[in-house]
Formats: C-alpha cells, sequence, structure tokens
C-alpha cells in the first residue's frame, strides 16, 4: 500500500495525540517507532517481526437496527511479544462491550474522529498462545470485511512528554491514521450500510464479497467459491441454494469469517426481495 510523505511526518504527532485522548493507556503503548499505518478504505495486512494473531469472529445478533458481534483474538504461540489492544474499524458504532468477568480491560468507540470498537488490557498482558475473552460490540450497517490491528507491548518511552505539545500542529487527516506497533489484517465485522439496496445491487455486492473471501483463503476450495459465485443472484431458490452449501462446508472449505460474512449478506438480500 502506497503512504504520501506527509503520512510518515505527521505519525509521531499521531501516536502522542491519541496516547494523551487514552487515559488509561500506558505511555509506552503507543509507539513512536510504529510500524503499522493504515488509511481509511485501504486494507493493509502486516506483521511485526515475531507477533502474529488469529482472529475467530462470532455473529452474536443481526437485526434491522444493529448488528453485534464479538472477537477471540489468540497470540500465537510462537510470538514474541504479547497482546495488548485489538481494535476493528467499525463506521456505525453503536456500543463497545468491556469483557465480562474480567477485571483491567478498557473500550474505546474511536480512534480520534474515525469511528471503531477497541479493548486493551493495562496489565496482564495477553502472552504468546493465550486468548482474549470475548471482545463485543454492535453497530449499525451491514457484515463486512473490516481491518483490524493487534498491539503488542511496547518498552516505556518519552513520546509523550516529548511531543504532546500545543506547539506541534495536528493536521486533519492525522484523525483518520491509525498507527500501531503489532499486527494488522481484516474479519468480518460491521461496515458502511451499502448504497444500493435494490436486489441487483445487494447481490451484486454478495458477488464482490465471495470473490473477496475466496482471495483472503476464508474459502479455501476453489470449485466450492465458484460455486458460491454462481448463486449469488437475486433469486430465492438460488440463494436458499448458497445458504445450504455454506452450511455444510462451515469449518471445512469454509472458515468462520466467510461463513458470517456471506451468509449474513445472503439472508440481507433475501429479506428485501
Amino acid at each position: 500500500m502506497g503512504h504520501s510523505n506527509s503520512t510518515y511526518v505527521m505519525v509521531g504527532a499521531v501516536c502522542a495525540v491519541w496516547a494523551l485522548s487514552q487515559p488509561v493507556r500506558r505511555s509506552g503503548a503507543a509507539s513512536a517507532n510504529a510500524s503499522h499505518q493504515a488509511t481509511s478504505g485501504l486494507d493493509t495486512v502486516t506483521h511485526a517481526p515475531g507477533f502474529d494473531v488469529a482472529v475467530v469472529p462470532t455473529l452474536m445478533g443481526f437485526t434491522v437496527d444493529s448488528i453485534t458481534l464479538s472477537y477471540v483474538v489468540t497470540v500465537v504461540p510462537t510470538a514474541r511479544d504479547s497482546l495488548t489492544s485489538f481494535t476493528v474499524d467499525a463506521p456505525g458504532v453503536l456500543h463497545v462491550q468491556a469483557p465480562t468477568g474480567v477485571a483491567g480491560w478498557w473500550t474505546s468507540m474511536s480512534w480520534h474522529t474515525r469511528p471503531t470498537a477497541g479493548w486493551g488490557v493495562d496489565s496482564a498482558f495477553v502472552a504468546p498462545g493465550l486468548s482474549t475473552p470475548a471482545l463485543t460490540y454492535a453497530a449499525r450497517g451491514a457484515v463486512d470485511i473490516v481491518q483490524y490491528w493487534a498491539e503488542v507491548d511496547a518498552p516505556p518511552d518519552t513520546v509523550d512528554t516529548v511531543l504532546a505539545s500545543d506547539s506541534i500542529p495536528t493536521p486533519p487527516s492525522a484523525d483518520t491514521v491509525i498507527t500501531l506497533r503489532g499486527a494488522t489484517g481484516l474479519t468480518v465485522g460491521v461496515g458502511p450500510m451499502p448504497a444500493d439496496l435494490s436486489p441487483d445491487g445487494l447481490a451484486a455486492r454478495l458477488a464482490n464479497l465471495v470473490t473477496r473471501a475466496c482471495g483472503l483463503g476464508w474459502v479455501d476450495d476453489q470449485g466450492v467459491c465458484k460455486s458460491l459465485s454462481v448463486k449469488a443472484k437475486p433469486d430465492s431458490g438460488t440463494l436458499g441454494a448458497l445458504l445450504h452449501e455454506l452450511d455444510a462446508q462451515r469449518g471445512k472449505h469454509v472458515s468462520e469469517a466467510a461463513y458470517i460474512l456471506l451468509s449474513a449478506n445472503a439472508r440481507s438480500l433475501l429479506s428485501r426481495m
């Protein structure tokens, strides 16, 4: 992914200003030497050396007013760092729930002016081989593919006191740039409501999501990909067959992320026919 020169210039200021806006964070949580950046509308999948996570989503609720999703994030056993926070893009975020029965976790509904769902812990970080509790949020919109950021523990530094000055200008675009040290990737989440809600428009969107899910490896068999693609049409019988195939391939050639993504959008299309 390409970045303008201005993006790199403002990275340090973004880290400092965000750290001040999150009073529960430690001073080293947002590193001046951040290795990952993403700008709204662009997909990024990158990993810090020696760190990765597995993200397993669960669709908790689906109504005309909101969608509720949760994630369990597992740090790979071979990682050299621990997880301190997890954030997903959520343009229509309504509520972010702190993990129940677990002390020390905080939540956030934005990164500056960029709507997100975020969870973090200030101590008892999630070590390699361990998993977070369920991280749940609700939002308005449509089930979609969204960006996530998994942050690792960073050694304390002086970035907050050095850069947190009223004399340092913060470009407006800094409010939408997310910079964290750790891993970024894609998962299923709640994106914007489609502009075209006609059956034909939603069918075209579903077909595109099938293509993207296959490209990401969320559906790992080309025969299944082709079969799902030809069924992504504004026809109740064909959509019923698509949902049946998703049920049959769930946990086999269709990952949980792909199952949630495609079945939810197929049902949305059925509801508008």
